[in-house]
């Protein structure tokens, strides 16, 4: 944080706008990683709006999905639906008008996320299945592990355990062939939740232990 404002205040001796925004979302990142939604949010508009006077319309988008960030962490005290889709929707508006397709692909997942904590996972579904068209065109496999994952636990919530546990089969098989540990271990441990809620508890724990 410290090395961030020495930055922010070069920035602003300079009058760049773009280096200016680009600290400050750093800022309302690390912000938000210590729960501090009031400093990140402040940041994050203030940011917003210095990108702005760049016409970068990739940092805008960047920017408003940050803000949509801030909106949507679960330990907020002003978490809000209705701000997050708001702000991802705009950020999904730019990324399309320049056809950035990497950014397109994180926003449906993110809304995806939003959907899938309301229980909505029909929404989820269609906004993860966008997400992983684009993934797999860029040939992003890490991208697809992550989304075949979150397949699987809209399939869980369902309880469409067939499906799920082939969503989360095919997560597991990229993320073992691409060596994404962290991914691997998240897999097994919704393996065996699925395992378990079907009622298979041999499965459960073999994939329990497993994680």
């Amino acid at each position: 944080l410290d090395n961030l404002l020495l930055a922010l205040k070069a920035s602003e001796k300079i009058n760049d706008d773009n280096r200016t925004g680009k600290s400050m979302i750093s800022i309302g990142v690390l912000f938000l990683e210590q729960k501090k939604y009031s400093e990140a949010l402040t940041y994050s508009k203030k940011a917003l709006y210095h990108i702005q006077q760049t016409k970068n319309f990739a940092q805008e988008a960047n920017a408003y999905a940050r803000i949509g960030n801030i909106f949507g962490d679960k330990s907020n005290p002003a978490q809000n639906v209705d701000s997050v889709l708001f702000y991802y929707k705009i950020s999904l508006e730019l990324f399309n008008q320049i056809g950035h397709q990497r950014g397109i692909a994180v926003i449906y997942n993110n809304i995806a996320g939003i959907y899938l904590d309301q229980e909505e996972a029909d929404k989820a579904i269609e906004y993860y299945q966008k997400a992983y068209q684009i993934r797999n065109k860029l040939g992003d496999q890490n991208g697809q592990a992550i989304i075949l994952n979150n397949l699987g636990n809209c399939y869980k919530q369902k309880k469409i355990y067939s499906i799920a546990i082939q969503y989360l089969n095919k997560s597991l098989n990229i993320s073992q062939k691409i060596s994404r540990t962290y991914m691997i271990i998240d897999n097994y441990e919704n393996l065996s939740n699925c395992y378990s809620d079907k009622g298979n508890y041999k499965q459960a724990l073999h994939y329990k232990n497993l994680y």
